[in-house]
């Protein structure tokens, strides 16, 4: 997809248009589903929590770990697998979600970690770890280390595995974009099962030239080069619904498989902390196997050991999800072969995201050594690499095995990122919106003995913009910035940086380029048994280099109006201030300091998350009861008062005067509780507040009053009435009387009610009954009061006789005849 040389080398805001070029609709690269392998080059890119979180790490409640010693000797690895174990909780398959989360809280110090610390589903490992931070080496008691001895690790395995491998059904088509599989019979999977397909190599695409004799799906199966991880969403009879569709077409000659995984951890986390590797040679910090979903964030990580697969992060085999990002990855003990790794992604490993982080001092940054597809590595800082062989310059590798595909590199900044040829190669690797450097920071060692580079600057090779080996195929470059200004080292390349000026724009230089004679585009010359070029097959389209201070290539058409992002549809929130997209030919200025490279710069990292603001249980209102009030957290702990300025002390304390929350809080007054939430590793919650207004209660017995039948003009006996103030504030009574049709027929006698009324007490008052005609008659007792309800009220009713006697002396007693009844 070569065409001749632009020479459009205009200002880069007016690029565009002064090429001749508009269009309507964004850039995007050839995406046929049925054109593999020349015209599919792309996917929709979803990893880490963007699947499983809606775009963000779940935040767990904390509790603190007990039993630990802060004195750097004494070995805390069973104190922490303790703490974790007892907050091990399961994860629910039908709401995916975890059923108790918790984090286990390491306070600030330093931790020595003689052994494994093994990790569980849904618990979390958090430190302490400021958003101002000095680097490793140097000590800082504020922050949470954990020391390493020899057998030290993070690890994230559990009891994983996988099982025996299961056939595709011959006539089933699996083409890219499909979500469907149909199995052959016996397969054995169901629903919300984790499983990875894999096919035996395409002779067109993958090519093995070393003779790599323990790549593919394991040892035991050679050869299952390709493959992609996901999660059986329904099983039905012999066709297993995909949580993803396919990421590339799989051809049934090719003997396509499934096998299941056996997850180990699910949902766990590793935060806000910083490992020492620096006093005992040891294995890799951070391992995960099996792993679906877990993440690391916010950690530092000093100086890897000199064993085989010593990284910082080892992403083994069968991981899923996971998510690593807001760390600095530092040092190597050793940068010979098999060592000294940033982020190594060993085999099958489906939609990984790694963003935002620093690489520095170390062999290979990022290591794609296996058949991982769909991950995506995002706006991350990679610096100053080195090897044994120290006239050439580091790399961080897109592909080193068998066989990367389908992965995003947007947004990063990378001294030196290259896709080599040592196993069975690579395909379908999109670079959008990078500045890849072809060159590095510096100093020497013997200018900085901690933070320098060996033998710097290298005296050999290795300094191409872009890099790709023989059989890394289907490569798409769009939108990057290639090479470096000489106004970036302050005016002059001089004798230290590649001289841009000077660069070959484009050939094989995979091994010779120098500083004087560097390359923009490097792709090397095809090889014996390799048919196909990378350079032939690689798109460049719209990526603007410091040889011609231009864009060289529109090899993607005339559409030269490109997308902010391959990923985002808006600037993710971490930017901040910063400007986005940060490079590309049409961004003014062409360079930008991205968020990991400022980091690294100032310290200043804002990795450090706001803990949410806590709630209240019952919601502030009117309450006629006292109340018992509950504070939730969702992450941390609770610290309140009633004076307005509660704090956490950053820890599992409390600050400002405040109690730390453990137990609902009584409210038997009306008062205004003030919270906030916070806790290790956390800023402070906004301070939240609720009002518990207590307010009296009127309850009255009876409620109604039936006098029954009485002589017209003559006065029953008293009915006595209690008022109660049930309720938890002082009752006002404004006043007590009748109302209603005959209200004249009763009376209100001997009231005991005053003016007001405290709560839980009661006062009486009677009611008579004297009707002054015959028939029913009825009237109310109306209590206007402060209580809700007011008026509050006792229904009255009677009946008026006339009275019968005959005559006699006795009738001017008030006897009388009723019906044939006698009353007195």
């Amino acid at each position: 997809m070569r065409n001749e040389l632009l020479t459009c080398a205009l200002a880069v805001t007016a690029l565009v248009l002064s090429c001749g070029v508009s269009s309507a609709q964004t850039y995007s690269l050839p995406n046929d589903n049925n054109g593999c392998p020349a015209n599919c080059r792309q996917i929709t890119w979803q990893a880490g929590s963007d699947i499983w979180n809606g775009g963000s790490l779940p935040v767990y409640p904390d509790v603190a770990c007990a039993g630990l010693n802060n004195n750097g000797t004494t070995d805390n690895t069973s104190a922490i697998n303790s703490c974790i174990s007892a907050q091990s909780s399961t994860f629910n398959a039908s709401t995916q979600s975890c059923t108790n989360p918790k984090a286990v809280d390491i306070p600030a110090g330093v931790y020595y970690v003689a052994g494994k610390v093994n990790m569980k589903s849904c618990v979390v490992l958090r430190g302490v770890k400021r958003v101002t931070t000095p680097w490793m080496p140097t000590a800082d008691l504020s922050e949470t280390t954990l020391k390493f001895g020899t057998s030290a690790q993070i690890d994230f395995e559990g009891t994983s595995g996988t099982g025996t491998d299961k056939t595709v059904d011959a006539a089933t088509v699996l083409t890219k974009g499909s979500n469907t599989l149909t199995m052959a019979a016996g397969h054995g999977f169901a629903t919300n099962d984790w499983l990875v397909i894999g096919e035996k190599a395409d002779p067109n695409l993958v090519f093995d030239i070393n003779g790599c004799t323990w790549c593919g799906f394991g040892s035991s199966d050679q050869g299952y080069y390709m493959t992609q991880i996901f999660q059986a969403t329904n099983v039905t009879g012999n066709t297993v619904t995909m949580s993803k569709p396919l990421y590339y077409t799989f051809q049934s000659a090719l003997t396509p498989v499934v096998r299941k995984i056996t997850v180990g951890t699910i949902r766990a986390g590793l935060e806000n902390m910083r490992l020492d590797g620096s006093a005992y040679d040891h294995s890799a910090f951070i391992h995960f196997s099996g792993s679906v979903e877990d993440w690391v964030k916010g950690v530092e990580t000093y100086m890897t050991g000199s064993a085989s697969k010593a990284a910082h992060v080892y992403l083994e085999q069968w991981n899923y999800g996971i998510e690593i990002r807001d760390s600095h990855f530092h040092h190597s003990r050793t940068v010979s072969s098999d060592c000294g790794y940033g982020i190594y992604v060993f085999d099958a490993n489906s939609d990984i995201k790694v963003e935002n982080n620093i690489f520095r001092l170390g062999r290979h940054h990022i290591a794609q050594e296996g058949g991982g597809s769909g991950n995506a590595f995002l706006y991350n800082y990679s610096d100053n690499g080195h090897t044994d062989d120290t006239t050439y310059l580091g790399n961080a590798t897109s592909a080193h095995g068998p066989h990367p595909f389908m992965n995003l590199f947007e947004g990063n900044t990378a001294s030196h990122l290259m896709a080599d040829h040592v196993f069975p190669t690579s395909s379908h690797t999109v670079f959008f919106r990078n500045w890849l450097w072809g060159d590095e920071t510096g100093p020497s060692t013997t200018t900085d003995p901690v933070n320098g580079v060996p033998s710097w600057p290298p005296s050999g090779n290795g300094f191409n913009a872009i890099d790709v080996g023989y059989g890394d195929l289907y490569y798409s470059f769009v939108g990057n910035l290639l090479g470096m200004p000489a106004s970036y080292w302050g005016g002059s390349y001089g004798s230290n940086h590649a001289n841009w000026a000077n660069a070959t724009i484009r050939g094989s230089a995979y091994f010779g380029s120098s500083l004087s004679n560097p390359y923009v585009y490097s792709y090397e010359t095809t090889t014996s048994g390799i048919t196909v070029s990378a350079d032939a097959t690689s798109l460049n389209h719209g990526n603007y280099d410091f040889k011609t201070n231009g864009v060289a290539y529109w090899e993607g058409g005339s559409n030269h109006t490109l997308p902010s992002s391959m990923y985002y549809s808006s600037k993710p929130a971490f930017f901040g201030s910063t400007a986005w997209p940060a490079f590309g030919p049409d961004v003014s200025p062409l360079t930008t300091t991205i968020p990991a490279q400022s980091c690294y710069n100032t310290g200043a990292c804002g990795t450090t998350s706001t803990a949410s603001t806590p709630s209240f249980n019952p919601v502030a209102g009117s309450y006629p009861a006292a109340q018992n009030v509950s504070l939730t957290c969702s992450v941390a702990h609770a610290c309140y008062n009633t004076t307005g300025s509660p704090a956490s002390d950053g820890a599992s304390a409390c600050a400002g005067g405040s109690t730390l929350y453990s137990s609902p809080i009584a409210v038997n007054s009306t008062q205004t509780i003030y919270a906030v939430c916070g806790g290790t590793g956390y800023t402070d919650s906004s301070v939240a507040s609720a009002t518990y207004t207590m307010v009296p209660s009127v309850t009255l017995n009876p409620t109604s009053i039936n006098f029954g039948s009485q002589g017209v003009n003559t006065t029953s006996s008293a009915t006595s009435v209690t008022l109660q103030n049930s309720g938890a504030a002082t009752l006002s009574i404004s006043s007590i009387s009748l109302t209603g049709t005959n209200s004249t027929d009763f009376a209100i006698v001997n009231s005991t009610c005053g003016a007001t009324l405290t709560a839980g007490n009661s006062c009486t008052f009677g009611v008579t009954f004297t009707p002054l005609a015959t028939g029913a008659r009825s009237g109310s007792v109306s209590i206007v009061d402060s209580a809700s309800g007011s008026p509050h009220t006792v229904g009255l009713s009677g009946t008026g006789v006339v009275v019968s006697c005959g005559g006699g002396s006795w009738c001017d007693t008030g006897q009388y005849i009723d019906s044939g009844n006698f009353t007195n």
